[in-house]
């Protein structure tokens, strides 16, 4: 397990600040390295951003929802598992997942193992099945930051237009 843990990425997509960093600590509490983005839009944005191993994304939020950056990342050929969190019952947002796939669904109250272990599965799976998964167009290794810009509105909606 401790292998699975050292060195992966884990990007935590989530407009509320406090949820945010809660879940930032708990990653980094159990080994993982953590960047946070307040938006879809500042997670596009950044250009310093590691190869990731998982996305946690919160799925309403101001700006492009989190549906719409899964769906982009998708687009793009991103492998990167994506976990939605949401604060809706389960049954409607998987209704609405969307047409990207992703690999778990949780809900903002879930306990922090629940996270831990859905991050866990995410990684280890998606690590036999795509050994080169996570690089995204601009990211490059680097030192984890937490990154909490405000968002770059619309850039999103812009380049996803059909």
């Amino acid at each position: 397990m401790g292998d699975l843990v050292a060195n992966a990425y884990v990007a935590v997509v989530e407009d509320d600040l406090s949820l945010r960093r809660s879940l930032a600590r708990l990653l980094r509490a159990s080994g993982f390295e953590a960047i946070t983005y307040a938006s879809a839009e500042s997670f596009l944005a950044d250009k310093r951003k590691p190869r990731l191993d998982c996305i946690l994304l919160d799925i309403q939020m101001d700006g492009a929802s989190g549906h719409e950056l899964n769906e982009r990342l998708a687009a793009q050929g991103s492998t990167v598992p994506v976990i939605y969190l949401t604060a809706r019952p389960q049954k409607e947002g998987v209704d609405e997942a969307g047409r990207a796939p992703f690999k778990a669904y949780l809900r903002k109250t879930d306990p922090g193992d629940v996270v831990l272990s859905a991050v866990r599965d995410a990684i280890e799976q998606n690590r036999k099945e795509n050994p080169t998964s996570g690089i995204l167009e601009g990211s490059s290794q680097c030192e984890p930051y937490l990154h909490d810009s405000k968002p770059v509105r619309a850039q999103l909606r812009q380049t996803s237009s059909p």
